[in-house]
Order: structure tokens, then C-alpha cells, then sequence
């Protein structure tokens, strides 16, 4: 290592403080190498320069390996300090978060090896630490901590080890077997120690160097010359998943109670910002279809709105569909006279359709006997069969009245085929035996009314007065952006109502997210970063090791993550349950759409913990890992 005009100004509020000034020497590959001096002379900060925990003055030079780390990019000293660098602080410098064997390897998974239980046992058991892997930090005495310390950082086999006052916090004997340790692993490596102990230095140092006021004034081996290294390959650090969600998730157990508080409002607001989310993507299409599904109206009939001529069936069957379409027109009614002796046998059939066997065959219905195909020849459904068969008729089987004559309105009609168009009529047999109305019976009517079910079928038609279709989203749409047509049927006229209500809630819902989000994102951010802060110490520990940007964002992303998984998934899953309930209250599927909130509601909530990831990794990518390390 060569050292070459080496200087350091810090600039304070008081103002500037010369902390080195000129300082030059060359340096071995191994030994050990004491750094001496009073406080304030100058020597952690040196120690700080040359292992890049702090960066220097411009013009200075420190050469390792044939690069000058001094220039070097923020990324090569990183990669500087992963792959050339050990530490061993006062303070030990320990990150709490993980047990013994982790801090240990930390240095190994750093440069990306994986398999290192073998060389963490090994580095464990030349500081006589052997069996101490799954220990907590807290359960270390200071010496213990310190030689974890020296573990950690001989483990990855590293050029220089960097020691800063290494006994200050031991006692006097404690502080001998550290100096014993650290003297036997400089045979094959070089192991700079900042002390105020000449004593220890005395009798361990290879070479002794003293500063006073930011100057070399001693220096035991001056006349040295470095040897000349070939270039040298930082390593990229990369800081294990693993590790960074362990610390990320750390801050959990730290406050638990602020924590809780923090999901609690924000899983509210977020819940509110999903039904009002939901709730503005009801639109009425959406509403009327989903009505007319939970109501069981398969079919509804259109008639012509401010439009003076009757309904073109070929044109309505352009635009439904010509499965989806049956052209019909209004008759007087099958007997109309004839009493109903239930709420069930009063569904009698009014109205004419036209079937072909294409129609039949696509709408999957089943033909008993034929088509008609004379003027005075109908079919009836397997449903209305039934009801005529028992009514008019007094026949048990509906088969039974194929060949008969029906009169419907004032004319004959020969009954020559039965088509079965597949009606569960089973839910409503509690109708069968009463003539009281009420909601089953309102359910029936809806399900009934103007639907295929209902209809006997002709030879041909004339002008249609109305047009019976299968309901599906696109013919909702096209009705409700269509003048020249309206749909009959008793759930759309609800729909609206129901329209106005669920905009009320979509309003409110709104109006709350957003009060309670404000408050939510601020509390969560806080929460982030104090939790951030709480950890620079362990941040910093982590940068000085070699850790680059990457790697902290890891361990605030993983905090972030986990914080802001736990908010979307409750309020996912509170939103759909609230949604579900409004369904429930209103008994329709208004809410049917609230899916679509939910990648909404995942982009909001990641956006938040995004911020609150960046926001304290800035503040770190511009300060030295011993400034992180310092910092209250």
C-alpha cells in the first residue's frame, strides 16, 4: 500500500478541521502495523482513509493493488473494502439482528459464497469460539464480541485487517488474547492497529507510526518501499436475500405496537380506496347485467322507444345475435278466463315466437313431436306444457296434449310439438300450492317474464311488437347507449335506483380513503423510516463490510415488502368481504367487478413502500459508511 499526499478536511458549521495534512508512506503486505497518537492526531481518521470507510482530499493518493481507492467510484470502493478488507472495531460493531455464525459469514456471502459453514467454523475456532454459531449477539461478553469481530473479518481471507482500538472496551487480559490473535494472523497478511497503548504496541508491533495534529511525526520504518502489485480485482458484493429480509424483518419485534397501529389505519384507508374503486367501476351496464343474473333473468324483451315503426327483427338480429334473438308478438292470451289454482299455474303464455331447428339446435333446446309449419300449428315449452296441461286440459302428462287443439285468443291452434328450453322450475314448487305473493313469487315473475320459457311458437310472424334476447354485458351496453330501444323487464327497472346508491357509497367511500389514506401513507412512511433509522448502526456495519447500494436497498425493500404485503393482502381480502356483504344487503351482484380494484390497490400500497425505501437509501448513498456508522 502506498500513501501519497494524503490529506482530510472536515468542513463544520465552526469551521474547517485539518484532521490529516500530508501524510505519506508505503506499507507491507503483512505485519503489524501500529498506528499511535493522542486524541484528535489524526489516526482513526487515517484508518478510516485507507480502509474507505471515509474518502480523502482530492490530490491525495492511497494505492492498493495498483488502483488509487481514493478516486475510485463509490462501487469500487465497496468493492474494495468486500474483497480486500477485514474490520475490527472498539465498539465491535456486531449486527444484533443476526446470531454469531451469520455475523461471521456475512463477509463470505458478501462476495457471493454461499457454502461457508465449513470456513465460519474454522474462522470461529481460531478465536476459540468453537460451538458459539447459534448464539445471540446479546449473549456475548465484550471480549467474545471482539473475537467474533476478528472471526469475521479473517473469515474471508481478507488482504489488510483494519483495527480500531481493539482493547479499549476489554480488560487488560481479555485484551492480550485479542493482541495474541491479531499478531498471529498478521504472518500472512498485513493488520494495521490504531491504539493509544504503546505498551501493546511495543511488544506486538512489527512497525510503529505516530501522528500529532494530523502529521506523520514517528515512524519506525520509514525507509520501506512498497513492492509493486499487479491490478487488482475488487470484488461486486451481493448481499444474500436471506440475510437482508432477516434484518429487514428485524424492526417487527422492535415496535410491535406502533406497528399494529401503523396496518390498522392503513388496511382502513386502503379498504375504503377499494370499494370506492369498486364501486366506481359498477357501471350501470354492469349493475343491470349482474341484476338480471342474480335475479335469474336469463332473457328480457326489447321494445321500440320513440320510434313510431315496429322492431326490425333482421336488424335486432344483427345487432344481439341471431341465436340470442326471438321475434315476437302480443296475443290475448291462452284462456284468459280460466281461474289459476296457484301463483305457479298463473304463468300462462301471452305471446308468439317464431323457432327453427338451427336455433333449437344452437340454444341446445330439445324438440318432442315438430315444428309447426302451417298457420294454425303451434309448439309450446316443456314449462307452459305443464301449466296447460293440468289447466285447460286436466291432463297429468304434459306430452299428452301433443294433437290438441288450444284456443289462443280468439282462434284454434293445433299443439303439434313440445320444445324443452332446459327452465329449472324445482326452486319454485313451494308456488305450486298457494295464491299468496310475495318474494319467491316476485323472483318468479322476473325469471318468467318475456323469456323463451314463456312462449308458443308459429310457422311465421308478422310485424314484431317486441323482441325477446338472451341477456349478456354486450347487450346491456348496447341498450343503454341506444335511444331507439328499452328493456322490459321488473329488475331493470331497479336499476337505476340501485345505480344512485352504489355512486352515494362510491362518493363516501372515496371521500374516506382519502382522509384516512393521507393520514395512513404519512404513518407509514414514518414508521419506515424510523425503523430505518433505528438501524443505521447495522446499516453502516453492513456498507463498511462492502455492502454496496444494492444490497441496502435489499434490506429496506424486504421491511417495506413484508410491511407492505401484509397491508394489501388484509385489505384485498376486507375489501372483497365488504363487497361480498354489500351484495348480500342489496341481493344483487353490484359488486361484481371489485376485482379490478385489486391491482389497483397492490400499485398504491407498492408505491408507498417504494418511497419509503428510497427515501432513506438517499440520504445513505450520500454519507460514508462511517458516517453511518456514527450517526445518532
Amino acid at each position: 500500500m502506498r500513501i501519497s499526499n494524503l490529506s482530510k478536511t472536515y468542513r463544520l458549521k465552526s469551521g474547517e478541521v485539518r484532521a490529516l495534512n500530508d501524510v505519506n508512506m508505503e506499507l507491507p503486505e503483512n505485519g503489524t502495523v501500529f498506528i499511535l497518537g493522542k486524541s484528535g492526531s489524526g489516526k482513526t481518521t487515517l484508518l478510516n482513509l485507507l480502509s474507505g470507510l471515509d474518502s480523502a482530499d482530492e490530490g491525495s493518493v492511497i494505492e492498493v493493488g495498483g488502483k488509487n481507492i481514493v478516486t475510485c467510484s463509490r462501487a469500487e470502493r465497496d468493492g474494495y473494502r468486500n474483497s480486500h478488507c477485514g474490520f475490527v472495531f472498539q465498539e465491535y460493531n456486531l449486527i444484533p439482528e443476526l446470531d454469531v455464525k451469520e455475523n461471521v459469514g456475512l463477509s463470505l456471502e458478501l462476495q457471493g459464497n454461499k457454502d461457508n459453514k465449513s470456513a465460519v467454523e474454522n474462522a470461529l475456532k481460531l478465536v476459540e469460539l468453537e460451538g458459539y454459531g447459534n448464539r445471540k449477539i446479546t449473549e456475548l461478553s465484550g471480549g467474545q464480541k471482539q473475537r467474533v469481530a476478528i472471526a469475521r473479518a479473517i473469515v474471508k481471507d481478507p488482504k489488510i485487517v483494519f483495527a480500531d482500538e481493539p482493547t479499549g472496551a476489554l480488560d487488560s487480559d481479555t485484551g492480550e488474547m485479542v493482541m495474541k490473535l491479531l499478531k498471529n494472523i498478521s504472518k500472512d497478511r498485513l493488520v494495521i492497529i490504531v491504539s493509544h497503548d504503546k505498551e501493546f504496541a511495543e511488544k506486538y508491533g512489527d512497525r510503529i507510526i505516530e501522528l500529532s495534529d494530523g502529521k506523520v511525526i514517528s515512524d519506525g520504518d520509514g525507509e520501506y518501499s512498497a513492492v509493486e502489485q499487479k491490478q487488482a480485482e475488487f470484488k461486486k458484493p451481493k448481499l444474500p436475500l436471506k440475510t437482508a429480509f432477516k434484518m429487514g424483518s428485524s424492526t417487527f419485534r422492535a415496535h410491535p405496537i406502533r406497528l399494529v397501529f401503523t396496518l390498522l389505519l392503513s388496511v382502513m384507508a386502503f379498504t375504503l380506496l377499494g370499494v370506492a374503486v369498486s364501486a366506481s367501476l359498477n357501471s350501470y351496464e354492469n349493475i343491470l347485467y349482474n341484476a338480471m343474473i342474480a335475479d335469474g333473468a336469463e332473457y328480457s324483451a326489447v321494445y321500440g322507444y320513440n320510434a313510431p315503426e315496429p322492431i326490425d327483427i333482421v336488424g335486432a338480429a344483427d345487432v344481439f345475435g341471431e341465436e340470442n334473438t326471438f321475434g315476437v308478438v302480443r296475443t290475448d292470451g291462452i284462456a284468459a278466463n280460466n281461474p289459476a289454482p296457484s301463483v305457479y299455474d298463473s304463468i300462462l303464455p301471452h305471446s308468439f315466437a317464431v323457432m327453427t331447428e338451427q336455433k333449437a339446435a344452437v340454444n341446445r333446446f330439445t324438440i318432442l313431436g315438430r315444428l309447426p309449419t302451417r298457420g294454425d300449428e303451434l309448439c309450446i315449452t316443456a314449462f307452459s306444457a305443464d301449466i296447460i296441461g293440468r289447466v285447460i286440459f286436466g291432463e297429468s302428462e304434459p306430452e299428452s296434449i301433443v294433437g290438441k287443439v288450444l284456443t289462443v285468443g280468439d282462434r284454434d291452434y293445433t299443439v303439434v310439438g313440445i320444445i324443452d328450453t332446459r327452465f329449472d322450475a324445482v326452486p319454485f314448487d313451494g308456488l305450486k300450492n298457494t295464491t299468496e305473493l310475495g318474494g319467491l313469487a316476485e323472483l318468479y315473475s322476473i325469471t318468467l317474464e318475456c323469456s323463451v320459457h314463456n312462449l308458443m311458437f308459429v310457422s311465421e310472424l308478422g310485424e314484431c311488437d317486441l323482441v325477446v334476447i338472451k341477456n349478456t354485458r354486450a347487450v346491456t351496453a348496447y341498450l343503454r347507449s341506444n335511444d331507439r330501444f328499452r328493456v322490459y323487464n321488473a329488475t331493470v327497472q331497479n336499476a337505476e335506483k340501485y345505480t344512485e346508491q352504489i355512486k352515494r357509497i362510491g362518493t363516501w367511500s372515496g371521500v374516506l380513503a382519502a382522509v384516512f389514506g393521507v393520514f395512513a401513507t404519512l404513518l407509514l412512511l414514518n414508521f419506515l423510516l424510523q425503523s430505518f433509522t433505528d438501524r443505521y448502526r447495522s446499516l453502516g456495519i453492513l456498507k463498511a463490510n462492502g455492502a454496496n447500494t444494492a444490497g441496502l436497498f435489499k434490506v429496506f425493500f424486504c421491511e417495506a415488502a413484508v410491511i407492505s404485503g401484509i397491508v394489501f393482502i388484509l385489505s384485498s381480502i376486507i375489501t372483497v368481504a365488504a363487497c361480498e356483504c354489500m351484495n348480500a344487503v342489496f341481493g344483487i351482484a353490484f359488486f361484481g367487478a371489485y376485482y379490478f380494484s385489486l391491482p389497483l390497490l397492490f400499485c398504491a400500497v407498492a408505491a408507498i413502500g417504494l418511497v419509503g425505501c428510497v427515501l432513506p437509501l438517499r440520504g445513505i448513498m450520500r454519507m460514508t459508511s462511517i458516517e453511518v456508522i456514527n450517526r445518532e
